[in-house]
C-alpha cells in the first residue's frame, strides 16, 4: 500500500511502501521477507520524534494496526502493555484502574514501543525505570522476551532500537485515583507553562547531559528567537525547535547545523539530537 506519513513537524514522506500489520504471524513473515531482500524498514508510531530529511524515500513503513498490538492487562503489579498503545491510552487505563507510577509520562506523544526504544521521561524520570521485560522481534523474524538485564538503556536511547516491540511490560503499583489524577495535573501544567506546546515541533530537539542542559547552553548564547528560514528557537524553551509557516525540513536542518555549531565554538560541547533523522 503506497501512502504518505507525516514527521513532528507535519512533513510529508511517500515512502517505498506503508504496511499496516494486523497479526503477530504477518509481522514475523514480512520482517523476514523484508530482511531477505535487504530492504530498509521502520515502524510507524506516532513518528512525533522523527524528521524526515526528504519527502521521498526507499524505507518500508510498518504500522502496527491489529488489535493485538493495542491491549492493555493488568496481571498483579505488571502491566502487560501491546507496542501499538498510545502513551495518552495509557494515561486513561491507569486513572481508570488506579494504577499509579506512570504519571509523569503524561503528555508523551508517542506509542509505548516508541518510548521504550527511546527510553522516554521526564521530570526526572524515565521509562526505563518502570520496564520489566519487552517482547520482540529480532532480525530473523524470531520472537524473544528481553528482560531488564539485557537491555541497555541510556539516556534518551536503548539498543531496543534493533528489534521490533511488541509488549512492554511495566511495573506498577496501585493508588488513590484522585491522587493520580491530581499528579497528571500538575506535570501536564508544567509543560504547558515551560514547554512550547502550541507550536509545531518534534519536542526537545537535542540530548541533555548530566552537565550540560541544551536549553541553557543555547540559551546562553542569545539564541532564543533565532531564525533560519522557517525554523525558529522557541523564546519559551531554547531546545524546542518551532516550524513557522512555509518552512521546509531543511530549515530545520540549518537550524539544528548552526546551534551545534555554535554550541561546539563558545561551550567546546557538541549537541546531538535526542530527534531521529531519517535521510
Amino acid at each position: 500500500m503506497n501512502s504518505t506519513i507525516f514527521d513532528g513537524y507535519g512533513y510529508s514522506l511517500n515512502p517505498l511502501f506503508l504496511l499496516e500489520i494486523s497479526t503477530l504471524e504477518e509481522l514475523r513473515g514480512t520482517v523476514i521477507d523484508l530482511n531477505s531482500k535487504y530492504l530498509r524498514y521502520m515502524v510507524f508510531g506516532r513518528l512525533k520524534n522523527i524528521l524526515f530529511a526528504n519527502q521521498r524515500s526507499d524505507i518500508v513503513v510498518l504500522k502496527l494496526n491489529g488489535s493485538i498490538f493495542k491491549k492493555i492487562k493488568r496481571e498483579g503489579d505488571i502491566l502487560d502493555v501491546g507496542a501499538g498503545v498510545e502513551v495518552s491510552e495509557l494515561m486513561r487505563f491507569s486513572i481508570d484502574n488506579s494504577i499509579e507510577g506512570l504519571e509523569y509520562m503524561v503528555g508523551i506523544p508517542s506509542t509505548i514501543a516508541g518510548a521504550a526504544v527511546g527510553n522516554s521521561g521526564a521530570f526526572g524520570k524515565e521509562i526505563s525505570e518502570n520496564i520489566v521485560e519487552v517482547e520482540c522481534l529480532n532480525t530473523k523474524g524470531e520472537l524473544l522476551i528481553l528482560n531488564r538485564e539485557k537491555i541497555d538503556f541510556k539516556y534518551r536511547d536503548s539498543n531496543l532500537g534493533n528489534f521490533i516491540l511488541t509488549k512492554v511490560f511495566l511495573k506498577i503499583a496501585l493508588g488513590s485515583r484522585a491522587e493520580i489524577k491530581k499528579n497528571m495535573k500538575a506535570y501536564i501544567e508544567r509543560r504547558f507553562y515551560t514547554q512550547d506546546l502550541r507550536e509545531s515541533s518534534c519536542g526537545c530537539f537535542f540530548k541533555n547531559h548530566l552537565e550540560h542542559r541544551a536549553a541553557i547552553l543555547i540559551d546562553s548564547l542569545g539564541l532564543k528567537g533565532y531564525k533560519r528560514g522557517g525554523a525558529v528557537v522557541s523564546d519559551k524553551h531554547a531546545n524546542f525547535l518551532i516550524s513557522l509557516d512555509n518552512s521546509s525540513s531543511e530549515d530545520i536542518l540549518s537550524l539544528k547545523d548552526v546551534l551545534q555549531r555554535r554550541v561546539w565554538k563558545d561551550k567546546k560541547f557538541w549537541l546531538e539530537p535526542e530527534v531521529k533523522l531519517i535521510w
